[in-house]
């Protein structure tokens, strides 16, 4: 999922629409409204006014360019001939929308401009011809002003809307980035378990063959010692998988502090002091841990708070909508079968906006005091 569809960023798109949509429609309601003196004139007006904010709505994308030129045709000539019948000035607003949304998408952006120029030089020429002079400047100046104000206003809210975007992109990255450090350092964990372990019994076992028919008893004292390096290696490889790995709870805190504020979240963590027993320390670490995974992979927070206390661990963010659904393999599922296997249990909820995951376990007397 790209970071133009996270949460923020629709957040966004749908308060800007929303703001040029009222705006530019109310101007369009005012402008039939004006005109209409006489039944007919909001219907020759209201299929450009139309036709404008439908294009309008379109903003945040690439619109093609003969639907473009369609609508601004259209507008053009109902703002010619609101002119002509003496409607109202602001029929001038069904040029102005699509003639500023030209200008924002046109990657000839002088081209566009020269169009424009040309367009309302040639309105004024038959205005000067057909129509009452004194009318000239109010509906020549309405055009101008209108389309400025769409060229300015328009172009601007892309702008802001693009640079939301980027950030997002660029937050996504941090996120990807901020895991992939964490699966690399699980990488270099293990490679340094197994590596020197294995090079230690491929050696030994090599001196075994060698000793076996001259010295059977050292040959065997060779294997047995091969076979204790590889139970002691299995014993400290399913340590790692299981997060426990030299594993220290305030290690763990302070490196999934780290990681977040690496991809561009704001991280609260309120360290009241953890458990002191040892089976408890290390299951907070995997709660921690394990929450500061989830949030880097499958989250658009922007907000995380940490809360660490005798008795209980508690880790919102405000970048989950619903509570997902728990794999029973893994994940929660896991956490929660850790927890119970301590005496604790795990509890999740989502509440405003705000996913929090709390462990919490009976705290012993030296823990309470």
């Amino acid at each position: 999922m790209t970071s133009e569809h996270t949460s923020e960023t629709r957040r966004l798109r749908s308060r800007t629409s929303f703001v040029l949509l009222a705006v530019f429609g109310v101007a369009a309601i005012v402008t039939l409204l004006t005109s209409a003196v006489e039944p007919w004139p909001p219907l020759v007006l209201a299929p450009g006014l139309i036709a404008g904010l439908w294009l309008l709505s379109q903003w945040h994308r690439q619109v093609a360019a003969p639907i473009r030129w369609a609508v601004l045709a259209l507008g053009t000539l109902t703002w010619a001939l609101s002119a002509l019948w003496e409607l109202t000035p602001l029929g001038a607003l069904a040029f102005a929308l699509p003639g500023a949304l030209e200008v924002m998408w046109s990657r000839q952006a002088r081209a566009v401009v020269t169009l424009l120029v040309l367009t309302v030089g040639a309105a004024a020429g038959a205005l000067v011809v057909v129509t009452d002079p004194q009318a000239l400047w109010v509906y020549l100046g309405m055009g101008v002003l209108l389309t400025s104000v769409a060229c300015v206003t328009i172009p601007d809210s892309r702008a802001s809307f693009d640079l939301m975007r980027l950030q997002d992109e660029r937050a996504e990255q941090e996120r990807a980035a901020s895991v992939d450090a964490e699966r690399l350092r699980f990488s270099q964990d293990l490679h340094d378990i197994q590596g020197h372990a294995l090079h230690v019994v491929k050696l030994k076992i090599a001196v075994a063959q060698r000793l076996l028919s001259t010295d059977p008893d050292a040959a065997r004292r060779e294997l047995d010692e091969a076979q204790q390096t590889l139970r002691r290696t299995m014993a400290e490889t399913k340590a790692l998988a299981q997060d426990g790995h030299d594993l220290t709870l305030r290690g763990e805190l302070a490196n999934s502090v780290a990681l977040l504020k690496a991809a561009g979240i704001t991280v609260t963590a309120d360290d009241a002091g953890g458990p002191r027993r040892k089976e408890f320390e290390h299951v907070a670490g995997v709660v921690i841990r394990e929450a500061t995974t989830n949030i880097l992979r499958h989250s658009d927070a922007r907000r995380v708070e940490i809360s660490l206390s005798p008795g209980h661990v508690v880790i919102s963010n405000d970048g989950v909508i619903g509570v997902p659904a728990e794999d029973h393999t893994g994940g929660l599922a896991n956490l929660r079968s850790r927890l119970a296997g301590v005496g604790g249990r795990l509890d999740v909820s989502c509440d405003d906006g705000r996913f929090t995951l709390e462990a919490r376990w009976d705290a012993d007397e030296g823990e309470a005091t």
